[in-house]
């Protein structure tokens, strides 16, 4: 299903846009990790790192990010087709089977079940103790990422959207389209989901669609000449802000790329609110109740630029910018004035035998922690590292079947 408009699996960042401090009852390993609406109360530096047992080779090696469960522990899929799931005292509890040709691509989660995608775009319903509920095959490439929206999963087929129940696995609706979804969310305020459409030709302009919850187009905004490469955040109270990384016109022999904050009120739908151009394709976007943050990186010929810049959602100012010398490809987490990502690396021999982890002041943009993970050679499965209920994060090795549990029982104080 690795399509992601050809550029990198894209992974939707979304939080803190209220102050409601509860973990949110839907958790994913891609795409509506957050639903926008809740502020998790963690902060300072990552105090000490844990990390599990080695799962033997069995596994095959892990394909998501560790989803946390809703009473306790994570979930984590593989690429020989299971789901292995670990008690609250990070010990490995038990595994679902799906198939050993079945490679694991999405997980997601809710208080009672846990729905699995693979590769093939085969969908199962396990409930939490590990019984099947349902399972359903959408017939078709997955372009994007899954959400869950009210009591349906949504799905990104082909050039079609797909409803499911989360009950039963039937289908509830089916918008088909000639353009694909490369990155879904769902706006749990005004109940619509929406929908980064987007070409496969250069030159042609990519879209964002509004629907509701029985498939209704409610809105649609054209992105002229422009071409979607990351996930949708939505900002403001209301959730009516979308902020989304786009490319543009030529400059140069290049396109141009910017990072753009959309308006979704019904009396201004479309309207652009502001632009910023930045020296790297915007991969990933987050939010939290002030700012909007992005990162990504482009390599063109020799030059390489990789970086974070956060932006005033209030006033369009630019509050400040990050540039690394390594890829920032993972989603980050913000959470609490704080910005959390782990760095990945092109080769290991620039950085042997370790994985950074960084924490940044939100408003400033300032190095709270760098922290290096010793073991970790080439990065981490590329998702956002969530907390959990006891506040931590959980990041899974790239190569090895261990997951690191970034835990937060000390608090730093930063003057």
């Amino acid at each position: 299903m690795r399509i992601y408009i050809s550029l990198l699996a894209v992974l939707l960042i979304v939080q803190s846009c209220s102050p409601d401090e509860t973990l949110p009852p839907e958790r994913g390993s891609i795409g509506l990790t957050m639903d926008g609406s809740h502020y998790i109360p963690i902060s300072g530096a990552p105090s000490e790192f844990k990390q599990t047992r080695p799962v033997d080779s069995m596994a095959g090696g892990w394909t998501t990010p560790p989803v946390p469960l809703i009473n306790g522990g994570f979930a984590i899929g593989s690429r020989n087709g299971r789901i292995f799931i670990f008690n609250d005292r990070d010990s490995l509890e038990r595994t679902i089977g799906l198939g050993a040709n079945e490679p694991v691509d999405q997980l997601m989660v809710d208080s009672s079940t846990i729905y699995a995608i693979t590769i093939k775009g085969n969908i199962f319903a396990y409930s939490l103790p590990g019984q099947e509920r349902w399972k359903i095959t959408t017939n078709g490439m997955l372009t994007g990422n899954a959400i869950l929206a009210a009591d349906e999963l949504v799905v990104p087929c082909d050039t079609s959207i797909i409803a499911f129940s989360i009950r039963n696995g039937v289908g509830r609706w089916q918008c088909t389209s000639t353009l694909q979804s490369s990155t879904l969310a769902y706006n749990d305020i005004s109940h619509t989901i929406l929908a980064g459409l987007t070409h496969n030709e250069s030159g042609m302009t990519d879209s964002i669609v509004e629907f509701n919850l029985s498939g209704a187009i409610r809105s649609r905004i054209p992105l002229e000449n422009l071409r979607i490469t990351s996930n949708i955040a939505l900002c403001g109270e209301k959730k009516n802000i979308v902020a989304v990384g786009t490319l543009g016109r030529m400059i140069d022999q290049r396109r141009e790329a910017e990072m753009i904050a959309i308006d979704l009120s019904m009396d201004t739908a479309g309207h652009l609110l502001w632009k910023h151009v930045v020296p790297y394709l915007v991969l990933n976007v987050g939010a939290n109740a002030s700012e909007i943050v992005a990162s990504g990186f482009r390599t063109l010929e020799s030059e390489s630029v990789s970086g974070i810049d956060a932006f005033s959602i209030a006033d369009t100012s630019v509050l400040w910018s990050r540039r690394f010398t390594e890829p920032v490809a993972l989603p980050l987490t913000i959470s609490n004035g704080n910005i959390y990502f782990a760095m990945t690396f092109e080769s290991q021999a620039i950085v042997a035998s370790k994985g950074l982890f960084y924490t940044l002041r939100a408003t400033t943009g300032k190095t709270v922690s760098e922290r290096a993970i010793a073991g970790v050679e080439h990065g981490f499965i590329p998702g956002m590292p969530m907390p959990d209920d006891r506040g931590r994060l959980l990041l899974a090795d790239r190569d090895r079947t261990i997951v690191y549990i970034l835990d937060r029982s000390v608090f730093q104080r930063i003057f």
